[in-house]
């Protein structure tokens, strides 16, 4: 597991999560169930940490841009209690393939200048180092404004969750949701469904789009949740792909970060978008073992 930067400032994220991004780190939906029965309510984490297991967070209402489930039949509305979590349930209709988006407000933040700079090393947003070097602000604190941008995929349909119901001739129709943009600023596209039985899930491509046009030489990171400290780790090429290794049973977090400067007089040096992507592999091989990486 990637090493807390902060530890102060980590313990001072529980009280405000969405203000905090050197310490929080990742983001992430986790539905109570990746593979619910059609018409089944599923209960919907949005989740903080250093990458898995993280803090359930409650809704906060004014923090929410968009909070979606996408499937067969459109979208629809997270339905939600303001201040409890789960912050959100949903509740899929026919069988098919489904995505929980949720986009945040931005939310501003100041760091000291080492523990700012020792943030964007870890993150891989070395580009940002190099400009702040340029402009002379290597010691300077950073300010932020920064938001949140983050998807889970779903099925819905018969069977058990060893043994994925959708006949491969019909997977490309079945899992389109999970294979096309949905609008969110930053997010990930995998080339194929991590539920299709024939998906290549030992390298399985991911798109990393910033605002709808592939990013490149963005560090991407892949976490398996049943082993949080085994990180794989790739840098987007020039058409925006990293591959990961995901063929082992268990869910899934992978997740991104962008940043970019902000013209002079807004108020902040930076802004940045944190997306990530969360899905369940019903298991074949299980070659990555707790504590290794790649």
């Amino acid at each position: 597991m990637r090493p807390t930067i902060v530890r102060s400032i980590c313990i001072a994220s529980l009280a405000l999560p969405t203000a905090l991004p050197a310490a929080a780190h990742d983001f992430w939906i986790e539905p109570a169930t990746f593979r619910p029965a059609p018409g089944e309510t599923v209960a919907v984490s949005l989740r903080v940490g250093d990458g898995p297991p993280g803090d359930a967070l409650p809704r906060e209402e004014r923090r929410i841009v968009r909070f979606e489930l996408l499937g067969p039949d459109g979208a629809a509305q997270v339905a939600g209690a303001e201040g409890r979590a789960p912050a959100g349930v949903v509740r899929p209709g026919g069988p098919g393939a489904y995505a929980v988006v949720y986009r945040s407000t931005d939310s501003a933040v100041e760091l000291a200048a080492g523990a700012f700079e020792s943030y964007l090393a870890q993150e891989g947003l070395e580009r940002i180092v190099g400009l702040r070097a340029e402009r002379g602000e290597s010691g300077e604190p950073g300010r932020e404004q920064f938001s949140r941008s983050v998807k889970a995929l779903l099925v819905a349909g018969p069977g058990s969750p060893s043994r994925p119901w959708a006949p491969a001739s019909s997977s490309a129709r079945f899992h389109a949701v999970h294979l096309r943009p949905t609008a969110l600023p930053l997010e990930l596209v995998p080339a194929a469904s991590p539920y299709d039985p024939e998906a290549p899930l030992e390298r399985l491509p991911f798109t990393l789009l910033f605002e709808n046009e592939p990013l490149a030489g963005a560090l991407v990171e892949a976490f398996r949740r049943e082993a949080p400290s085994a990180v794989q780790r790739a840098r987007t090429d020039r058409r925006g792909r990293a591959v990961f290794d995901v063929a082992a049973g268990g869910s899934w977090l992978v997740t991104a970060v962008h940043m970019e400067p902000e013209p002079p007089g807004s108020g902040s040096d930076w802004r940045s978008v944190w997306t990530s992507l969360t899905f369940e592999v019903a298991g074949r091989a299980d070659p990555v073992a707790e504590g290794a990486g790649p």
